[in-house]
């Protein structure tokens, strides 16, 4: 009975939230203003930031965020690098990085998504500017130029390499009634290194 009464928790506190993460998205999307629904996403977000749901939810896995309520949710992200001669003409370009198999790119490709949204969090707080708004830039820069110097090791005739961040963009769902994914692609940053 003890764990009949804790699956039954467990499987209604993810209903719940996943529920409430839905509608609310809804709403917001469609600027619906509704205070009761905000009163209740309010008490929600109480409930899932305190430190004991946080320990409960990185145990039991609620905590996965688009993985677990729907995989390829996210927008998909990926690291492009481009070296240069002397002439500036492009030597060699890659989006793999030699790895030999699908699933090592992929791990990958989750830095590039983590590496966008620690960007995207950046620019939240560029109006507000400290060392360690800073300090965050010069790491995230630094993520790019080592993922650089990783492919200039290979060349010995490069100049200067660029490395980008791109987004794969999709048609918008909710005017496109025959949807698919488009390979639209848009630049999410950029940085050039001078060797």
């Amino acid at each position: 009975m003890k764990y009949k009464l804790y699956f039954f928790l467990h499987f209604y506190i993810i209903g719940i939230l996943a529920l409430n993460s839905v509608v609310y998205s809804y709403m917001e999307y469609q600027n619906i203003k509704n205070t009761s629904i905000e009163n209740f996403n309010d008490i929600l977000n109480t409930f899932r930031h305190n430190s004991i749901y946080n320990i409960y939810a990185i145990l039991t896995g609620t905590n996965t965020g688009y993985g677990f309520y729907g995989i390829n949710v996210a927008t998909n992200k990926f690291f492009v690098v481009e070296l240069y001669d002397s002439n500036d003409k492009i030597i060699h370009k890659t989006s793999t990085f030699g790895f030999k198999n699908k699933s090592n790119l992929q791990r990958f490709n989750v830095f590039s998504s983590k590496t966008a949204n620690y960007i995207a969090e950046l620019n939240k707080e560029n109006n507000k500017k400290s060392k360690a708004t800073e300090m965050k830039e010069k790491l995230t820069k630094k993520y790019f130029k080592y993922i650089g110097l990783r492919e200039v090791e290979k060349y010995d005739n490069c100049k200067y390499y660029i490395v980008k961040l791109y987004t794969i963009i999709p048609d918008d769902i909710w005017e496109n009634k025959n949807y698919f994914l488009s390979k639209n692609v848009g630049e999410y940053k950029s940085y050039k290194f001078e060797l």
